[in-house]
C-alpha cells in the first residue's frame, strides 16, 4: 500500500518504525503543499497527517485533497490516533479486493 505522509519532522519518528514494520511504500514530504504536488503526481492509497501540522491548516489540506480526489482516503493522526494500525490494515485488505467494508 502506498501511503503519503505529511509531517514536518520528517521521515523519522514513531510513525515512520510504524510503517516500516507493517511493510507500507511511504513517501513523506514535510508541508501540504507539497503533499498536494504528490498527489497530482502519483497514486497514493491514503494520505496521513501528523499531529504537528495545526488543525487549521489539516483541515484546509483536506478540503483541497478532496477537491483533487474525493475517492482519496485523508486521516489526521490527532484524530484517529489508536485505531490507525487496524483501519490501515482495513484498507490493505480492501484494496487487494479481497474483502468489502461491512455498514
Amino acid at each position: 500500500m502506498k501511503v503519503l505522509y505529511v509531517s514536518p519532522a520528517g521521515a523519522s519518528g514513531p510513525m515512520m518504525a510504524l510503517f516500516a514494520r507493517c511493510g507500507y511504500e511511504v513517501t513523506c514530504v514535510a508541508k501540504p503543499s507539497e503533499a498536494l504536488d504528490m498527489i497530482d503526481a502519483g497514486y497514493f492509497s491514503a494520505v496521513l497527517i501528523a499531529e504537528e501540522i495545526e488543525d487549521s491548516d489539516a483541515l484546509d489540506f483536506i478540503s483541497k485533497v478532496h477537491r483533487k480526489q474525493p475517492e482519496l482516503l485523508v486521516f489526521q493522526l490527532s484524530v484517529w490516533r489508536s485505531d490507525l494500525a487496524e483501519t490501515m490494515e482495513l484498507l490493505e485488505t480492501i484494496e487487494k479486493g479481497t474483502d468489502t467494508p461491512h455498514q
